[in-house]
């Protein structure tokens, strides 16, 4: 997946280009190539596209990191082209990408966990 991405990293890109490019292989293989993950991808490597979460539209250039983590707080464009899953990993990448390492992953990014009635666990 090395050829999809540039050969240098966007300033705003804190990852590797070496864990970017495993993380991208993995992204496209499990949402494919045509929804809100891969928009992501191109928009923070690339500039293209309008933004990928709330489909406004951008005006070109790359994005800055504050860009990036802005449209995490969007809610989506994408209607019902796009499930909530999708959504959810669109934002996670691009939150990802910006974030300073070993930063703690914001909840908002995990599907919530299952509630546990405190008669259903057996001792």
């Amino acid at each position: 997946m090395d050829d999809l991405l540039p050969e240098v990293l966007p300033e705003a890109i804190t990852v590797s280009r070496e864990v970017a490019a495993y993380v991208l292989e993995d992204d496209l293989k499990a949402w494919g190539t045509g929804g809100p993950v891969a928009a992501a991808w191109r928009w923070a490597m690339y500039g293209e596209g309008p933004c990928p979460v709330s489909r406004l539209p951008w005006s070109g250039g790359l994005p800055t990191a504050d860009d990036l983590e802005g449209e995490t707080w969007f809610g989506s464009g994408w209607g019902k082209a796009a499930s909530s899953a999708e959504i959810r990993r669109a934002k996670a990448v691009l939150w990802w990408l910006q974030a300073e390492p070993f930063s703690e992953v914001p909840a908002r990014f995990t599907p919530a966990a299952p509630v546990r009635d405190a008669y259903s666990v057996s001792l």
